[in-house]
């Protein structure tokens, strides 16, 4: 557990100096994203999400020419690629809350008027 705390600690230092990105609540971890064209989004970091980047990218050869020093940098690289991704697709209204889980992002849409089943 202390491996992934520190990994989330490290990822969020990073965070901190990208620009656009906004670390607004280091506990839960949540960043905000803001794009070029003026639009913001809400990413909450999952548990485990971190760590399972950090396994992917060590585990697959294919991943080790993203930029960064080594697996855990470059699972931030792919953090970011999959950000830019996840947030340039057409969205009809625009997803304004991710969840960055160990599957990667992932739409977090209130369903308003929805009951239960």
């Amino acid at each position: 557990m202390a491996r992934d705390e520190l990994l989330v600690a490290r990822f969020l230092g990073a965070m901190e100096r990208v620009p656009g990105l906004e670390v607004v609540d280091r506990t839960g971890p949540v960043l905000r994203v803001r794009t070029a064209d003026g639009r913001s989004a809400i990413v909450g970091i999952r548990p485990g999400a971190i760590a399972e980047t950090v396994r992917r990218v060590s585990g697959d050869p294919a991943l080790s020419g993203l930029a960064g020093a080594d697996d855990v940098t470059r699972s931030f690289t792919l953090f970011l690629l999959e950000l830019q991704a996840a947030l340039s697709a057409p969205a009809s209204p625009p997803i304004r809350r991710w969840d960055y889980t160990p599957r990667g992002m992932v739409a977090d849409q209130p369903r308003t008027g929805m009951l239960p089943a």
